[in-house]
């Protein structure tokens, strides 16, 4: 699951930590690092997206 996820994500290191019973990914593109755990794929495909929106639109610049 991780690997699709990964797949889907270009940009993106995505991990299943089985001892802790979650994901994690690790922006590799982004100037700041940025690591997202969640407990559900759809849950961190949604942190993706968002951490990916809030890196592209910086505030107060649209």
């Amino acid at each position: 699951m991780a690997s699709r996820l990964q797949a889907s994500c270009p940009g993106w290191l995505v991990m299943w930590s089985p001892w802790r019973r979650k994901f994690t990914a690790f922006a590799c593109l982004m100037p700041e690092s940025m690591i997202i755990d969640e407990s559900t794929a759809e849950l961190l495909i949604e942190q993706i997206h968002r951490m990916e929106m809030r890196s592209v639109i910086p505030a107060g610049r649209w």
